[in-house]
């Protein structure tokens, strides 16, 4: 327990920038992102097969989930919400697919803020090119005067928000897999840690992207 509880280790320094267990996983991660993009957008044709279908399908997959979502006209942020998916997922279940050698990122508090930075950056950045700046201002004296602070408040906390309850998620799934091993370490319950890493993993990173455009096309309204 005391290995999941403590603080992700620092490896070395780059200058006064600490290299520690969360950045190499997520260095590992993007190596695995990019390696794949190239390996498999090689060799397309118009009649797919094989890997392309495989390919094909996750792509139009994240577009439809997109266009639901965000609507047709909005279809140009399916790279955006893709990338954001395929690298919360990896992220997620790292210590499934590496056998433990890496400590899923997510874990770390530090990343999902990052995470959450991110898409609050990206969300009043859309909302200024959408409604311009007099109309973004405005928004925040929506329906009267009085609302600003809580509307304030209320888009300040959306980064939080987003970081936190990825973090929770995934660390809770931590404690509660040591707790279980530490109860039944000759009898590993299988079912359970496949649930931990892999269910919960993917239900956050749906719910992290889910939100992400929701608060994406309120704010663009």
């Amino acid at each position: 327990m005391d290995e999941i509880l403590r603080a992700p280790t620092v490896y070395f320094n780059l200058g006064p920038i600490e290299i520690n267990e969360t950045i190499i996983g997520l260095w590992v991660i993007s190596a695995i992102l990019i390696v794949a993009g190239i390996v498999f957008s090689r060799g397309f044709k118009w009649l797919p097969e094989g890997r392309q279908n495989a390919v094909e399908m996750l792509v139009e997959g994240i577009d439809s989930m997109v266009v639901f979502i965000m609507g047709e006209s909005r279809r140009y942020f399916t790279p955006f919400i893709g990338t954001l998916m395929l690298l919360i997922l990896l992220a997620n279940t790292a210590g499934l697919w590496s056998f433990g050698l890496l400590r899923p990122p997510t874990a770390d508090a530090n990343m999902t803020l990052g995470l959450g930075i991110l898409v609050f950056i990206t969300i009043n950045a859309y909302a200024i090119k959408a409604n311009g700046l007099k109309g973004y201002i405005k928004g925040f004296f929506q329906p009267f005067v009085l609302f600003l602070p809580m509307n304030l408040f209320g888009e300040l906390a959306k980064p939080i928000s987003l970081g936190f309850r990825l973090f929770g998620n995934i660390f809770g799934g931590l404690v509660m897999g040591g707790l279980i091993y530490q109860a039944v370490p000759f009898l590993i319950p299988i079912p359970l840690h496949i649930y931990f890493d892999l269910f919960s993993g993917v239900l956050q990173t749906a719910v992290f992207s889910i939100l992400t455009m929701v608060f994406i096309s309120m704010a663009m309204d």
